[in-house]
């Protein structure tokens, strides 16, 4: 079996381990949602069994389990019954989803079934307005004398009006309308208008009643609502996309259309967000993190807090008309980080006190130790890795070195060998030629003796180049001569080779005639000139142009010369002071083993100067290079 065929088959069976994960959590789930709803009348257990008297408490939530609000009360009420001889039920109206009379009444029967053959509840806690209401309604035939304590109603007038009701108490759940809307206004400058989106639920009809008696002190901007009492939800997302810059959003509730159709909060969420392009507020808790950008909102923990605390209260035996309806509901500033930053707005322009959801948070703060001793491991770990991979970097590159340089030293020996062949098999063809022809005129010898002079002269620099880069590679360095001269001094030594170049190049020459001297070896000056000055005859046409130019800088003298020859790219350019690089390589190239620009730029550095290259494919080169003045007392005549 190949390795892409093994591969293959471990990726499939980490997937297949994955989706048995998954499967196995999504029936752990289901077994424990239903665990908790057998638990509340199958075999209810006390939140504590401390040998005091056991009380029963019934929570009826207007909405079921899965309503957002609902685990948010359920916390706060256990938070305040843990440790307590307490037996909670709970059961759902589920009257969010199902708002119709038949729902009412099928839950009517199915509650007096079960309050029939259970032992009398002690306290009775409903969760928002729907629960209120059927407990009004039915407080007679199902739950005479039976204290009740409510939270999460809208409705503040009609809650406080329970004071009245010998037998209810209860948290109001008192939306911070106005302060959400002057909220907005402050944080929104530029909108004109505040859309409400509300239903036609007792919830949405109650908060949009609040959302226009809180008007007062909103004079710079409308207020306005969309209704899904008039839309259904396949016309509602026309609607919110309608909705301009000038607007901004504050969601009440979104649960029913006009055609009675339902959706969770969190689908009804999620088809606001996808049509609206403007902020989203909100004033409860739920929601927040999942879109809306924020405002003061309710707490419904803290609401199950308070409501569970008075029925502790009344199950001591405290009467219950000794307990008033408290109006004030604990509410406080919340956004999301996310949304802030979506829209460009800064935690400093909120109110102080603001909790910030999805906000960065530091894991060190939160997890020091664990964050230095898993810090500590992996640092150990890693260098001891980095310690393994820099030995095998260096042990790879000193194999690569060791390769570089035996295919360098093959093409050396290649190239130095067909740089000997070539001069020597002239000479050698030259000399038997003097050697077999008697009958040669003068002209003919004295040419072809100069020929052969021509080619041991260019066989001796050769020689010369190759000794010099053995010293270097040594390291025993460049022996220099220096001595103080003027500028013409050193080019009137590479005078005669100039004059073999006059008839075939155009030269111009511009030399500083200054008699100020420079500190150089005169001899190894010549060597740099020459072997600049035949790169660019060998690299140009005959005819073209070659321009010498000399002169004084601040700190030296800077000599450039300048051809109209092929030129380089620049990746030739930045390798043409590397030993035995040649831009053609091939047999057929230009003469030379690469070794002369090499050799070049250590003479020149050193003398102290630096030597750079300027190149145009196609257009020519430039080759210039700096050395030191002579210092003051050389050029000072000693007897003045």
């Amino acid at each position: 079996m190949d390795f892409k065929r093994t591969t293959e088959i471990v990726i499939r069976g980490r997937r297949w381990k994955l989706r048995l994960h998954m499967i196995w959590r999504c029936v752990a789930l289901v077994l424990l949602s239903a665990l908790f709803t057998l638990h509340a009348w199958i075999s209810p257990c006390p939140l504590s069994a401390s040998g005091e008297s056991l009380r029963r408490v019934l929570f009826l939530s207007s909405y079921h389990p899965g309503f957002p609000t609902f685990f948010q009360q359920i916390e706060g009420i256990t938070s305040v019954f843990e440790g307590k001889s307490i037996l909670l039920d709970i059961e759902f109206m589920d009257s969010k989803r199902f708002p119709d009379r038949e729902n009412l009444d099928n839950f009517y029967r199915s509650l007096s079934t079960k309050l029939f053959r259970t032992e009398p509840y002690d306290a009775l806690i409903t969760g928002d307005d729907n629960a209120l209401s059927f407990v009004l309604e039915h407080q007679q035939d199902l739950f005479p004398d039976l204290p009740v304590v409510f939270m999460g109603v809208n409705n503040v007038v009609w809650a406080l009006e329970q004071n009245t009701n010998p037998y209810i108490t209860g948290v109001v759940e008192a939306v911070s309308m106005k302060e959400t809307l002057e909220l907005m206004i402050q944080l929104h400058p530029g909108a004109n208008r505040i859309v409400a989106l509300a239903d036609n639920t007792p919830t949405g009809k109650g908060a949009l009643k609040t959302f226009y008696q809180s008007a007062a002190g909103t004079d710079a901007v409308d207020l306005s609502d969309i209704s899904l009492a008039d839309y259904s939800f396949e016309d509602f997302p026309l609607r919110l996309k309608a909705l301009g810059k000038e607007s901004v959003v504050l969601l009440l509730a979104a649960y029913v259309d006009k055609n009675g159709k339902s959706l969770l909060f969190k689908d009804s969420l999620q088809l606001i967000k996808e049509n609206l392009s403007t902020p989203l507020y909100g004033l409860q808790l739920h929601g927040l993190g999942d879109g809306i950008l924020g405002g003061k909102v309710i707490s419904h923990y803290q609401q199950g807090k308070a409501a569970a605390e008075m029925a502790l209260e009344i199950v001591a035996g405290r009467p219950i008309g000794d307990i008033p309806v408290t109006n004030e509901s604990p509410n406080s500033y919340v956004f999301d980080d996310r949304e802030l930053q979506r829209f460009g707005l800064k935690v400093s322009d909120l109110p102080g006190g603001s909790i910030i959801l999805n906000e960065p948070r530091s894991y060190y703060k939160e997890h020091k130790r664990l964050v230095w001793a898993v810090s500590g491991l992996f640092f150990g770990y890693s260098l001891l890795i980095i310690g393994m991979w820099i030995n095998i970097l260096r042990r790879k590159r000193t194999q690569e070195a060791l390769r570089e340089s035996d295919r360098m030293k093959t093409e050396f020996i290649k190239t130095v060998a067909h740089e000997f062949r070539t001069p020597l098999t002239s000479i050698q063809g030259f000399s038997e030629l003097l050697l077999a022809d008697d009958q040669l005129s003068q002209k003919e010898q004295r040419e072809s003796l100069r020929y052969i002079h021509e080619r041991t002269i260019a066989l001796s620099s050769l020689v010369t180049d190759v000794l010099d880069i053995t010293r270097i590679e040594a390291g025993r360095g460049l022996s220099l001569n220096i001595s103080a001269c003027t500028l013409m001094e050193i080019f009137r030594q590479v005078e005669p080779f100039l004059k073999t170049q006059a008839s075939l190049h155009r030269l111009e020459v511009n030399l500083a005639e200054e008699t100020t001297l420079v500190n150089v070896d005169k001899g190894k000056m010549e060597q740099v000139l020459e072997n600049l000055l035949s790169n660019a005859f060998k690299f140009s046409s005959e005819g073209s142009l070659v321009q010498i130019r000399g002169e004084f800088i601040e700190d030296g003298c800077r000599i450039s010369i300048t051809d109209e020859g092929i030129g380089m790219t620049p990746e030739h350019a930045e390798k043409i002071f590397d030993k035995f690089f040649r831009v053609n390589a091939s047999d057929t190239a230009v003469e030379g083993i690469g070794l002369g620009m090499s050799i070049v730029r250590q003479i020149v550095e050193a003398h102290g100067g630096k030597i750079w290259v300027e190149s145009d494919l196609g257009k020519g080169t430039t080759v210039s290079f700096t050395f030191p003045l002579a210092l003051r007392q050389e050029k000072e005549d000693p007897h003045s």
